[in-house]
């Protein structure tokens, strides 16, 4: 069925986070020297990855079933041409969390999740009056607009947290107004 076969890639895709980061070597390791206070890959570890396009494809596929994001859609072939700027994975463990940030400079930013966990989202401006709470599960992609401020907070007790995350925009054909 269609889930077991999601439940594959995302068996895939987490064993990559994993793999990647126990074997990246020390020199290209960004384990605790970002946002994320924890372990993490590369920032475009997922960029080239097969597997993770088969997924990226997927999502769009279901997206574009809804209609979402319809002005971006090729009406006819009903698809989204769209550019990944990075995408990488990570794992907090005890204590470890992700400091509040953003993601200028690409539309959006979107996180695949592993395991159960929450992610914090507000806004600098207080006129905006937004703030929440997400609570994911396996399999769940939450995806903002990229000038979001968000965060993670420390991870409680024995737990794991492992994500894939990715920056990415439509593309825009020159000329045309955003």
């Amino acid at each position: 069925t269609n889930m077991a076969h999601e439940e594959e890639l995302l068996k895939v895709l987490e064993k990559k986070i994993i793999t990647g980061i126990e074997k990246q070597p020390e020199k290209n390791n960004n384990n605790y020297l970002t946002n994320v206070k924890g372990k993490m890959t590369t920032f475009n570890f997922f960029n080239n990855d097969p597997d993770f396009k088969k997924f990226i494809e997927s999502m769009f596929f279901r997206w574009s079933q809804d209609s979402l994001f319809y002005e971006d859609m090729n009406k006819k072939t009903r698809m989204y041409k769209i550019h990944i700027a990075n995408s990488w994975g990570n794992i907090l463990t005890k204590t470890d969390f992700v400091k509040r940030h953003d993601h200028l400079g690409t539309d959006f930013a979107s996180v695949l999740y592993f395991g159960d966990s929450q992610l914090n989202i507000d806004s600098d401006n207080k006129q905006a009056n937004y703030a929440r709470q997400f609570t994911a599960q396996r399999g769940m992609i939450i995806t903002i607009p990229s000038y979001v401020q968000h965060w993670v907070d420390p991870v409680k007790g024995s737990g794991k947290r492992v994500t894939l995350a990715w920056n990415w925009s439509f593309d825009k054909p020159w000329g045309e107004s955003y």
